[in-house]
C-alpha cells in the first residue's frame, strides 16, 4: 500500500461532543424534574432506565437538538449540582 492509500482507508473520527445552552440546561432539569429519578436508589437499574428514557426524550425533541446518552446526562447534572454549591 502507498502513503496515499492508507491515509484515504484512515477514518476519522467525528466529534459527538455537544454545546450545552441554557436552552438545553432548560429542557434538561425539567425533564429531569418530571421524571422519579431522585425516588431511586443511586446506582440502581431502576435509575439507570429512568435516564435511559430521559435521553430518549431529549435526543427525540425537535425544538433543541440534543446528541446525549445516559452517562453524559449523569455527567451533565454533576456537573450543575457542584456549580450550585
Amino acid at each position: 500500500m502507498t502513503e496515499d492509500s492508507e491515509a484515504s482507508s484512515v477514518k476519522t473520527k467525528q466529534s459527538n461532543t455537544m454545546e450545552w445552552t441554557n436552552q438545553h440546561d432548560t429542557l434538561f432539569l425539567r425533564e429531569v424534574r418530571g421524571s422519579d429519578l431522585f425516588e431511586t436508589r443511586k446506582g440502581s437499574p431502576e435509575r439507570g432506565k429512568l435516564w435511559d428514557e430521559i435521553a430518549t426524550r431529549l435526543n427525540n425533541l425537535t425544538q433543541c437538538k440534543f446528541n446525549v446518552s445516559k452517562r453524559s446526562l449523569n455527567q451533565s447534572s454533576n456537573v450543575q449540582i457542584q456549580s450550585k454549591k
